[in-house]
């Protein structure tokens, strides 16, 4: 029951396009396309699931795309500016100075190796 729910909120939201499109363009043909497409898909429940399927494939692929492209404008509208502002004003620390290794000038051998473990 739950992709035949689904099957008729596709149709459903495919009416609103051809809706929609016929109140832009004020073309009829539009509202008599629409008309048989529904009729037809109400006749044949597995033409309905077709297009069900066809469209939440389409759809799923333009999420993911979509995602993408909004996730690098993000990136590159602000993460970068504000990144590139940072370094321009921060002011430069002396590495050398904050290093918390020590030098060691030691050379190893195999009495070093017996001792690690």
């Amino acid at each position: 029951m739950k992709t035949k729910e689904k099957s008729l909120e596709t149709l459903a939201v495919l009416n609103i396009f051809f809706l929609i499109g016929f109140l832009y363009f004020e073309k009829k043909n539009i509202l008599r396309v629409d008309i048989i497409f529904t009729v037809v898909c109400l006749m044949f429940p597995t033409l309905l699931k077709l297009i069900h399927l066809i469209w939440t494939r389409i759809f799923s692929l333009l999420g993911e795309i979509n995602s993408k492209i909004l996730l690098g404008l993000i990136y590159f509208i602000f993460l970068v500016p504000i990144s590139t502002l940072q370094k321009v004003f921060t002011r430069k620390k002396n590495k050398i100075a904050e290093d918390n290794y020590i030098s060691r000038e030691h050379i190893f051998c195999a009495k070093d190796f017996e001792t690690m473990g």
